[in-house]
């Protein structure tokens, strides 16, 4: 199959994804009521939930710098932010587009080679999984009752009993070890075949600027700023969807532990394979506020304000860092024209 059609195919189960579980949660809606009661939110609360957002996307662009550090790379935070927000707008329309995106911003903006910045990209992407386990893990013990059944149910619903979500584990730990196995006789083979192959170098090149980045933490000069960011980005996560509760009526009573859950909930939601998340975090989240006593219609109302909200504020924030990026890489080309002239 040719890469386009793999492409092609990919998008559109996503794409289709994304619309089937949007056309699940919105089937039975009445969307003029549900237009009315977002005209009531307090928008205050969105106000404040649009300033974490801001931070919280401030320290990752400046956890990256410190990520790049260690390669020689120094673009500036105004830079690294720019193109932090590009990834975001990419991923709101291509599922896993974001990545590429912002190393592709960055090279237009400071020259930064894709090869080193993308292995940066990959390093925190470990690092923002990790968080997301330890925060799972947190959830579970501080909601056990509540939390335990709805993701043990999500992992292991094909599954009879409650060794259901340990066959699962075992499972993807036997993929996962012949997959790697795999991966290790397919290099071999190619290095082999192809060892003296422009091509190949070519490869080899991108492969070890990818792996310098990855294993750039290693080198962090300032290790603990890097795990502050962290911290920074995680807590203005919650309090993102936190705040939120006080913007509507039905919502406004539930506390920090609900607040905890529909963090684990949303970023499961948003890793999905659909554009944005759309979709699968308003099902995530509309069917997770049912173990706090509210009904499917209030936790759809929730799960539609916040992310439509956020995504308001991805496309806006985006777009002019998109334009201003092109500004940047226009004004940088012309002075190296002056100068070779």
């Amino acid at each position: 199959m040719q890469n386009w059609l793999k492409a092609f195919v990919k998008y559109a189960v996503s794409f289709a994804l994304g619309a089937g579980l949007l056309w699940y949660v919105y089937k039975d809606t009445n969307i003029a009521l549900l237009y009315q009661e977002i005209k009531e939110v307090e928008y205050s609360w969105v106000l404040l939930s649009f300033i974490f957002t801001l931070i919280s996307h401030g320290a990752r662009a400046y956890r990256w710098n410190l990520l790049m550090e260690p390669v020689s790379i120094s673009p500036g935070i105004r830079n690294s932010f720019f193109a932090v927000m590009v990834g975001y707008l990419a991923n709101t329309l291509l599922p896993r587009m974001g990545e590429v995106s912002r190393c592709a911003i960055l090279h237009r903006t400071d020259d930064v080679p894709v090869s080193k910045s993308f292995g940066t990209v990959i390093t925190e992407r470990v690092f923002d999984l990790l968080s997301l386990i330890v925060i799972l893990s947190a959830a579970l013990l501080i909601e056990m009752d509540r939390l335990s059944d709805f993701v043990l149910g999500m992992l292991g619903a094909k599954f009879s009993g409650g060794a259901g979500i340990y066959i699962v584990i075992a499972a993807g730990f036997v993929f996962l070890i012949l997959g790697a196995g795999l991966a290790y006789l397919l290099i071999r083979f190619i290095m082999k075949k192809y060892y003296h192959t422009a091509l190949y170098q070519k490869i080899y090149v991108f492969v070890t600027g990818l792996l310098q980045g990855v294993l750039s933490f290693r080198k962090l000069k300032k290790k603990k700023e890097f795990i502050i960011s962290t911290i920074v980005i995680w807590v203005c996560y919650f309090y993102m969807s936190y705040v939120m509760f006080f913007a509507l009526p039905d919502t406004g009573h539930l506390g920090i532990s609900a607040g905890l859950a529909v963090l684990v909930l949303g970023g499961i939601g948003m890793a999905a394979p659909s554009p944005g998340g759309i979709g699968s975090y308003h099902w995530i989240i509309m069917n997770g506020l049912l173990l706090y006593g509210l009904t499917l219609e209030q936790g759809r109302l929730y799960a539609t304000l916040v992310h439509s909200s956020q995504l308001l504020f991805i496309v806006t924030v985006g777009l002019l860092s998109l334009f201003a990026s092109f500004i940047i890489g226009k004004k940088k080309r012309q002075k190296i024209n002056v100068v070779v002239e």
